[in-house]
C-alpha cells in the first residue's frame, strides 16, 4: 500500500509540474488534428479522408519537430522566460503608475486652491493640532505618573531590600541560636550521662598507692550500675568488692566523687573518693580519704 501511495504521489507531483503542463498544452495546440479525430471522427469519416485506420492517421500526422520539439520549446519558454517577462512588465507598469502619480501631484501643487477648500483644510489643521496637543499632554501626564510610580516602586524596593536584609540577619541570628541550642543540648546530654553512675560501667585497672609511692596495689575491677567486682587474674571470676554510693560530678572542676562502701562490711565501712576525669571518662585520677592516691584506667 505504501508503494502504491508513493507512486500516485510521484505521479501527482509530475502532472502538476509547470513544465509538464505547459508541454501538454503546447502539444495539444500544435497537434490538434490527432485529438480531434480520435475524439469526434467516425471510422467512415476516416475512410473518406483516405485513411485505413486511426493508427495510420496518427503515424502520418506525427512529426518530430511539430509534434515534440516545437511544443517543448514553447513549454520551456513559458516556464522559464515568461515569468521574467511578466516581472519586467509589472515593474514597468508600476514605474509608469508612480511617475504618473508624482506628475499629477506636481501639477496640482501649481494650481490655485479655492477659498472653501483652504478654510476647510485650515479648520482641519486646527483640529489635528488640538488633537495632537491633547495627545502630547496625555503622554506627558502618563510619563509623569509613570515616573511617580517608578519612584514609589524604588522606595518599595529599597524597603523590601531592607526587610530582606533584616530577614537575613534574623535568619543568621536564628541559625546562631540554633547552633548554641545544639551545643547546649550536647552539653546537657553529656551532663546527663555524667550524672548517672552507669557512666562508670566497664572494666577498669585500679591502682592505689600512698603519697610516698612506697606501697602500691593493683587490681582489675568490673563496674556495673554502681557495683564494683574484682576479677581473678587466674580464673576470671568476679567477686563483689564494693558499692558506689552518693555519686556526683562537678563540671566546673571536671571532678567526680562517691562513697566506696565495702562488701562485706569491715571495720571501716566506706571511703570517700575524689577523682579528676578526662573528656572520655576513660581515665580517673585522684585520692581516697585524702590518704591514698588512686587511679582508674578503663580497659577498652
Amino acid at each position: 500500500m505504501e508503494k502504491i501511495a508513493d507512486f500516485f504521489y510521484d505521479l501527482k507531483d509530475r502532472v502538476t509540474n509547470p513544465l509538464f503542463t505547459s508541454f501538454i498544452i503546447a502539444w495539444l495546440i500544435y497537434n490538434w488534428k490527432i485529438p480531434m479525430v480520435l475524439t469526434f471522427y467516425k471510422f467512415t469519416d476516416l475512410e473518406r479522408d483516405g485513411y485505413k485506420s486511426y493508427i495510420e492517421f496518427v503515424s502520418k500526422n506525427l512529426q518530430l519537430q511539430s509534434s515534440f520539439l516545437t511544443p517543448l520549446c514553447y513549454a520551456l519558454g513559458y516556464t522559464f522566460i515568461f515569468p521574467i517577462l511578466r516581472m519586467g512588465i509589472l515593474a514597468f507598469l508600476t514605474l509608469i503608475k508612480t511617475k504618473s502619480t508624482n506628475y499629477n501631484l506636481r501639477i496640482a501643487g501649481k494650481g490655485i486652491m479655492p477659498t472653501e477648500r483652504y478654510l476647510s483644510l485650515k479648520e482641519n489643521y486646527k483640529k489635528q493640532t488640538k488633537l495632537l496637543t491633547s495627545i502630547i499632554e496625555e503622554e506627558k501626564a502618563a510619563v509623569t505618573k509613570m515616573e511617580e510610580m517608578q519612584v514609589q516602586l524604588s522606595k518599595e524596593n529599597q524597603q523590601n531590600l531592607k526587610l530582606l536584609s533584616e530577614t537575613s540577619e534574623l535568619k543568621d541570628d536564628v541559625s546562631m541560636l540554633e547552633k548554641e541550642r545544639e551545643k547546649l543540648e550536647a552539653k546537657l546530654q553529656h551532663y546527663k550521662k555524667l550524672s548517672l553512675v552507669s557512666i562508670l560501667n566497664g572494666e577498669w585497672e585500679y591502682k592505689s598507692y600512698d603519697k610516698s609511692i612506697e606501697y602500691m596495689t593493683s587490681q582489675r575491677l568490673f563496674i556495673e550500675d554502681g557495683n564494683a567486682y574484682t576479677i581473678s587474674s587466674s580464673t576470671g571470676d568476679k567477686t563483689l568488692e564494693f558499692k558506689i554510693q552518693n555519686y556526683c560530678f562537678n563540671n566546673q572542676t571536671n571532678q567526680i566523687s562517691f562513697l566506696k562502701v565495702f562488701i562485706p562490711e569491715s571495720d571501716k565501712k566506706f571511703n570517700f573518693q575524689l577523682l579528676n576525669y578526662d573528656n572520655n571518662i576513660s581515665h580517673l585520677k585522684g585520692n581516697e580519704d585524702n590518704e591514698w592516691s588512686i587511679e582508674y584506667q578503663k580497659i577498652i
